[in-house]
């Protein structure tokens, strides 16, 4: 176990042994959380688990992004791939940015990444 909002921490553990694909389901899955416990649960563990997986040549990386992401849209509008976000809260905000920085690291890294918009549960 690890914090992984903590620097150094993703780092360590992929240090142990070769990881292949790193799949990243942490953090907090809360329209209603404050920024305060969003901040390291989701945007600082998905930095340091990105900047880690580059590191060390992972090949993959799987985020568990949201459909919270496309949210902010009318009932009205059908939804298809291509669409810009529209997070309608905090927690879809966060979850925006992870895509767009696995989009970061498959580009600049050659980092394979895939988000997958898990709708609720």
């Amino acid at each position: 176990m690890a914090d992984l909002s903590q620097p150094g921490a993703a780092e360590k553990l992929l240090a142990e042994e070769p990881v292949d694909t790193v799949i990243h389901l942490a953090g907090i899955p809360d329209a209603q959380a404050s920024f305060d416990d969003l901040l390291p649960a989701n945007i600082l563990s998905t930095t340091w688990i990105l900047r880690a997986a580059a590191e060390h040549r992972c090949r993959r990386l799987v985020f568990a992004s949201s459909a919270q992401t496309i949210e902010g849209y009318p009932a009205d509008v059908q939804i298809h791939p291509g669409m810009a976000v529209s997070p309608a809260n905090l927690y879809g905000v966060t979850k925006c940015y992870g895509e767009a920085l696995c989009a970061f690291y498959a580009s600049q890294h050659g980092l394979s990444c895939v988000a997958l918009r898990i709708g609720g549960v």
